[in-house]
């Protein structure tokens, strides 16, 4: 049996991210994994019930919340979008991610 992956939806095309433009990764080796079914996709932040198109967040390093640009708190969208991709990952023994780059941080626990 081969390694599951698990993949930011936006990679895959899907307009999930915060400004609903996809970053469709095209590549030889990734539709091959789709071919074999390996790849398990997710978008933590739409997962943990944020909408698309959403305002920007990032992680304040001060308080180590997610702020929008507008002074929202959606750390707790963000927690629950990092358990289920790390549920995800236990579920299908992921061992290897690909994952746009600032999207996720999970720590397991």
């Amino acid at each position: 049996m081969l390694d599951k992956i698990l993949i930011s939806r936006c990679f895959l095309g899907e307009n999930v991210r915060y400004n609903n433009i996809a970053v469709t990764l095209k590549n030889p080796l990734i539709m091959q994994w789709q071919q074999q079914k390996r790849l398990i996709p997710i978008c933590p932040e739409v997962a943990g019930g944020l909408a698309v198109p959403r305002e920007p967040a990032e992680i304040q390093q001060s308080t180590n919340e997610v702020i929008t640009q507008s002074g929202t708190n959606v750390s707790s969208q963000f927690n629950v979008g990092a358990q289920l991709a790390l549920m995800l990952c236990k579920q299908h023994n992921i061992r290897f991610a690909l994952l746009k780059e600032s999207s996720l941080h999970v720590e397991a626990r």
